[in-house]
């Protein structure tokens, strides 16, 4: 369902640390998708594991879409 993609920026090829961590996320979301999850509880927590934000019933479209720039933040 998400496609994976690699670009070259000029420097050596490959993905980085940030991209596979997206690419990791958005498969696990379209797993739970796959056995008929359509939306989802969201926690946020900052390193140290503290509640940061809540976000209930995120369908998953939605997820999808968002996830690459709150992973980026």
């Amino acid at each position: 369902m998400y496609k994976k993609t690699v670009s070259n920026t000029g420097g050596g090829m490959g993905e980085s640390e940030d991209q596979k961590g997206h690419v990791a996320a958005l498969a696990m979301i379209d797993t739970f998708a796959g056995v008929g999850a359509t939306c989802f509880d969201v926690t946020w927590t900052n390193a140290d594991g503290e509640q940061q934000a809540f976000r209930g019933r995120c369908k998953t479209a939605y997820l999808a879409r968002i996830l690459p720039a709150v992973l980026d933040c």
